[in-house]
């Protein structure tokens, strides 16, 4: 697909699914929705931001020749982290259970994987041709901005000519 392009995948796609597959922890928490304000692209000022919140961080993306001439293919491929933090008080119930820190995080990075690898069809109807789940990091404590974080790493690819 000639129109698909980095940025257009990570705003568009990646962040839609999210926003409209994954509940709002505050929600969860009893509180009142926040729409999609609780997921960012990476860039945004995070001071703005009220926790607990989902980023999203496009990596350094290559890209593959697959062949020569004037009409020639080329793979893309985009490398994406979407990061869960949550500031150490936060809490939500699920199921009976009291989930927070570490528990709370490795909760929603499984939402995000499973909602991310349940999407395909979404990105393959937008011309996406391959989604894999790199890699999920274990959750932890970031020191920096005083919240418990864990990533899951997605590579999505598509050809153009």
């Amino acid at each position: 697909m000639t129109d698909l392009n980095y940025f257009a995948v990570l705003d568009t796609y990646v962040k839609s699914v999210l926003v409209n597959n994954l509940t709002d922890p505050y929600e969860t928490a009893g509180g009142a929705s926040r729409g999609s304000t609780w997921i960012h692209s990476f860039d945004d000022p995070e001071p703005t931001y009220k926790y607990p919140l989902i980023q999203i961080e496009m990596l350094p993306s290559p890209s593959e020749i697959l062949s020569i001439g004037p009409d020639w293919w080329d793979i893309n491929f985009v490398l994406i982290n979407v990061w869960f933090r949550v500031k150490p008080e936060f809490k939500i119930t699920v199921d009976g259970n009291v989930l927070k820190q570490k528990k709370l995080v490795a909760y929603y990075l499984s939402q995000i994987r499973k909602v991310l690898k349940d999407s395909y069809l979404t990105f393959a109807d937008a011309g996406i041709k391959g989604f894999k789940v790199e890699n999920v990091s274990p959750p932890d404590f970031d020191s920096i901005t005083n919240t418990y974080a864990g990533a899951v790493r997605i590579q999505l690819y598509w050809f153009e000519q």
